[in-house]
Order: structure tokens, then C-alpha cells, then sequence
């Protein structure tokens, strides 16, 4: 691992590990202070982080404003555990957020982003129900192209009919649907490592293949060659 990648990845983690004990993003004073090291240095390796994805900073600044699975702005999707309570992106986030925690813990968000709230527990490290599915509106090889709007589409709902309805009606593609436990297993397995010390992201090649163990095959999971 190259010198600028293994820094990187260190970072990424100490920014994992900050919001899961605080509730928030480090600002790049307690990133420093943390390394005892400048601000360029932070901000170089932000930056890289950003344009490879390892997550989002916001326009024309070094403020993290998602480090997936979490959201250090409001979103609809909430996870709270006996600790604390944090923001996630999506669906999938939502439940990767639970999985790291590794604790109890319920998810409050609202059925294909409608009016029908719905609290989802988390128990003994498994969805507390299974009668709910879960959307995928994009295709895997479009995520990044607008990663905001992506994170936006993938919603629990209560079965293929509901997401059926919602996609005519709001005029989103009817993507994949993944039964609960699928999609449990998905985050768990995507987002399992996030506070491991040796995290790195995914390479396109580790990518394809835990789709393809979690049972997630054809053209709308296939993973582009130059994805990051």
C-alpha cells in the first residue's frame, strides 16, 4: 500500500470511528491535532478521499458531509441505539449504520419516503421483521453519477406491489427489490469493516464479488471496470 493510500485509509477510519462516538464529523482542527500534523496534509489526503469516493466533502470546502454509511446532514433515515442516534443516506446505509454499531438499535424513517412512518428494530444483530423489502432504483454502474440521488431512491418498502405504485406514480426507474434479510446481509457484508484499522475501499473486482456471494448477479449489479 502506497504511502498516500495507507494514510488515507487511516483517516477515513478516524473519521468512522469520530462519528460513531460523537455523533458528528471531526473539523480538520481536531483531524490535525489528532496527527499533530498541518492542515494541507489533512486536507490533501480529504480531498483524495473525495475524489475517489471514500466519501463526500462539501463544494468548495475540506467539511465532511457523508461518510458512508453516515450522513453528517439530516436526512429521512435516523438510527438510534441506547448511545446515540446518527443520520444515514439510504436504506442500505441505515442498516450498515446498525451493523456497525453492532448493538440494538431502530431505524425511523418512512416507507418509500411517503407519509407511512416505520420504526425498523434491530435485534441480536438481525432485522426484528422480514416483511419489508428493500428498493434499489439505480443501477450499481450509475451510483456515482449523482451519488446524492442514488442514496436518495433506496427505500425500504412494504412489498414489490408498493414499489411498483411508487415508481409510476414518482416516474423512478422500478430497479432491483431485495427481500429484507438480503439486504441486511448486503450492508453488513459492504459496510462490516468500516472501523477495522486495515480498511480500505473496494475495488471494483471485491466489489462484484460480494454481490455476487449475496445472490446479486446480472447487468444491473455488474460493476464497471473504472468504478471508484
Amino acid at each position: 500500500m502506497n504511502t498516500h493510500l495507507e494514510f488515507d485509509c487511516t483517516l477515513r477510519v478516524a473519521i468512522i470511528r469520530h462519528i460513531v462516538e460523537k455523533g458528528r464529523a471531526p473539523d480538520v482542527h481536531e483531524l490535525t491535532a489528532a496527527y499533530d500534523c498541518g492542515e494541507e496534509l489533512i486536507n490533501a489526503s480529504l480531498v483524495r478521499l473525495h475524489e475517489h469516493h471514500g466519501l463526500v466533502l462539501h463544494p468548495n470546502s475540506h467539511r465532511v458531509w457523508i461518510a458512508h454509511p453516515f450522513s453528517t446532514a439530516p436526512t429521512p433515515f435516523f438510527v438510534q441505539s441506547a448511545r446515540g442516534g446518527w443520520w444515514a443516506n439510504c436504506a442500505k446505509c441505515a442498516l450498515g449504520v446498525a451493523a456497525i454499531l453492532g448493538e440494538d438499535s431502530v431505524i425511523h424513517t418512512r416507507l418509500g419516503a411517503e407519509n407511512e412512518p416505520l420504526e425498523l428494530a434491530i435485534k441480536s444483530d438481525r432485522p426484528a421483521r422480514t416483511d419489508l423489502v428493500m428498493h434499489v432504483a439505480l443501477p450499481v454502474a450509475h451510483w456515482w453519477d449523482n451519488v446524492l440521488y442514488t442514496c436518495s431512491t433506496i427505500l425500504f418498502f412494504r412489498d414489490e406491489t408498493q414499489v411498483n405504485v411508487w415508481s409510476a406514480v414518482h416516474g423512478i426507474n422500478r430497479g432491483a427489490i431485495l427481500p429484507l434479510q438480503q439486504a441486511w446481509t448486503l450492508a453488513r457484508r459492504w459496510y462490516g469493516s468500516a472501523l477495522d484499522p486495515n480498511w480500505r475501499r473496494k475495488t471494483p473486482h471485491e466489489a462484484a464479488a460480494l454481490f455476487d456471494e449475496v445472490g446479486l448477479t446480472g447487468d444491473f449489479w455488474r460493476v464497471p471496470e473504472q468504478w471508484r
